[in-house]
């Protein structure tokens, strides 16, 4: 019962387990970039940046799945959209403006073609990420012609929110939706880049799902208490998908440690709620690395200086472009559908 009021009331710790994955990302993204070793459990392992992205998606699965089951259709898609645009747009901006501002690039007719493919080609995301690189940026780093590559789970991010969510939880709530749901899935699947053009199936890309019905398989269970077949084939998918016991293992004990960490304690954080970084700390952080790729200083003081940034321009775009957004969603509150 503990868990289920927590999530109810908001009164929980995973906005402070999206900080500490978040930072993850950050820091094992800027290593790459910095020419460093990703930090890793073990030797030949997979980065911690890959762990904290299993972890993000379990934890959406949870707090999205709530959504579902507390609002009406119209109202959990508005809210959906309205929670991821904002931020993946400007994110989109903010790796040009990146460039043109830090990086000595040639700023012709094929730049700018190539920024505006990269800008309109994604502001959507229904695809794989498109144009993620450009030829002679950000040749300093480790990563040269790479604009964000973390931009990648955000297309997965929305295949989840109306597809996946809402075919495990609708049953008799929205019957008229399961073959809309289906076709919308099928055509957002063969679009996100899981089979390559030699037909090789992208295990590494769909492991993400797994993960975030996992996530739904959890909240099942906590409210509904008919979780454990979603459970049960997330562990399957994931063993499936990871391949190796050794990874499932050290899976299965993140998603443990997180289900534990940060939905069965009360909040730690209950006062500094209310500023939702996480978000930005994720979409901004691989143009910021990139910046702070170019200055003559030792890696300690290039971490300090990303951080720095990366926070502040997160709390930007948290108050100014997150948040206003967001007090929207009330405009849909009273839309329905049939009745819904």
């Amino acid at each position: 019962m503990g868990i289920k009021n927590n999530i109810e009331s908001f009164d929980n710790n995973q906005l402070l387990a999206r900080y500490i994955l978040s930072f993850t990302v950050f820091i094992s993204h800027s290593l790459y970039i910095y020419g460093k070793v990703e930090p890793s459990f073990y030797e030949g392992g997979h980065s911690l940046g890959w762990y904290a992205v299993n972890g993000f998606f379990f934890i959406s699965g949870v707090l999205i799945a709530h959504s579902f089951q507390r609002r009406n259709f119209i109202e959990y898609i508005s809210a959906r959209v309205l929670r991821l645009f904002p931020a993946f747009i400007l994110s989109l901006v903010v790796s040009i403006i990146a460039v043109v501002i830090f990086d000595k690039v040639n700023i012709n007719s094929t730049f700018i073609i190539s920024a505006a493919k990269f800008i309109f080609g994604n502001i959507v995301p229904i695809q794989e990420i498109k144009g993620g690189g450009i030829s002679g940026i950000w040749s300093n780093g480790a990563a040269p012609g790479v604009l964000n590559t973390s931009l990648w789970t955000i297309p997965f991010e929305f295949f989840c929110y109306i597809f996946i969510v809402p075919l495990a939880l609708s049953g008799k709530k929205y019957p008229f939706s399961r073959v809309l749901i289906g076709i919308v899935g099928i055509y957002f699947l063969s679009n996100l880049g899981v089979i390559s053009g030699d037909g090789i199936i992208r295990y590494d890309f769909l492991r993400v799902f797994a993960y975030f019905l996992l996530g739904v398989g959890f909240y099942k269970c906590i409210f509904n208490k008919d979780g454990a077949i979603v459970i049960v084939l997330g562990l399957i998918l994931i063993l499936f998908f990871e391949g190796d016991f050794l990874e499932f293992g050290i899976s299965l004990s993140l998603v443990l440690l997180i289900a534990f960490f940060g939905f069965s304690k009360k909040n730690f954080i209950k006062k500094w709620s209310s500023f939702d970084l996480s978000y930005g700390m994720y979409v901004y952080a691989w143009p910021v690395s990139q910046i702070t790729a170019n200055m003559n200083n030792s890696i300690y003081i290039k971490l300090i200086v990303a951080t720095g940034f990366l926070i502040l321009l997160s709390y930007f775009s948290f108050n100014y472009i997150e948040k206003p957004l967001l007090k929207k969603k009330k405009f849909f509150k009273e839309i329905k559908i049939n009745g819904v």
